[in-house]
């Protein structure tokens, strides 16, 4: 934009603080935050924004690098323009109407210091606008019953009424009948279950070792039977399995005898 300089006054809280001998091409957003908070000891991002544009009532509102650009473009032919801080907080800055008077008379001469200016004669600095009325107290205490009077209809711990019951005091949620009926459900049922299980599994245990002892007896008789057999036929000197043919080759000889 050249070699001009600008300077722009900032108001906030009723007050209006110079910053001078500002280069566009080198001011950033970030600087320009850095100005407002220093000159007015704002701390925070909780504030809105807005400049004037020349030769109009239109006011941008600035919120980026790119919005502070446009600001210096919009007022390229004045040297000296306003800026208006607001916090959403709750504090208000300067209105315009107030302000277009002072920024009409002739600009004066800035301070060498950056950042450090004051308005002239001191003009900038005004009372600070009074808050209304009841804002910030405590409110009015309700009027007082009569005896006979009825209470409001207003939801409270003695008024509620629970759907599990009908009875008042309590809600559903801390009904005494509900949560024995929970506790049946999760308690009472499950136990049951377990220990007709348990029983199921005692009695399968017990079949199974009856079964196993049976068939182990069985197996003892069966070797024990076998164990007294072989001596026997070994002493004989026959062989395993040819005692049964050589009884009926007895058996044969004794039958043709006696003929």
């Amino acid at each position: 934009m050249g070699d001009k300089v600008y300077t722009i006054v900032i108001y906030y809280l009723d007050k209006g603080k110079k910053v001078c001998n500002i280069d566009p091409d080198k001011y950033c957003y970030f600087e320009f935050m850095d100005d407002i908070r220093e000159l007015h000891g704002i701390s925070g991002n909780n504030m809105k924004i807005s400049c004037g544009v020349e030769d109009s009532d239109e006011h941008m509102v600035i919120e980026t690098n790119k919005d502070v650009l446009c600001m210096f473009e919009k007022n390229k032919s004045r040297s000296k323009f306003e800026i208006f801080v607001e916090s959403l907080a709750g504090d208000k800055g300067k209105g315009i109407q107030d302000t277009s008077d002072e920024m009409s008379e002739e600009e004066g001469e800035c301070s060498d210091e950056e950042g450090e200016g004051s308005d002239e004669d001191g003009e900038g600095e005004e009372e600070e606008s009074s808050h209304e009325e009841g804002e910030g107290r405590r409110p009015k205490k309700s009027r007082r019953k009569e005896p006979g009077e009825a209470p409001n209809l207003v939801r409270r711990a003695g008024l509620v009424i629970c759907k599990v019951c009908n009875q008042q005091g309590h809600n559903r949620r801390t009904c005494p009948v509900s949560q024995n009926k929970d506790k049946n459900s999760k308690m009472d049922i499950p136990l049951t279950q377990i220990a007709k299980n348990m029983k199921k599994r005692k009695r399968d245990v017990a079949s199974r070792k009856r079964s196993t002892s049976q068939q182990e007896v069985q197996a003892l008789k069966n070797k024990k039977t076998e164990a007294t057999a072989l001596p026997a036929i070994i002493s004989n000197n026959q062989p395993i399995g040819s005692s049964s043919q050589q009884n009926c080759k007895t058996t044969n000889f004794f039958k043709s005898a006696s003929t």
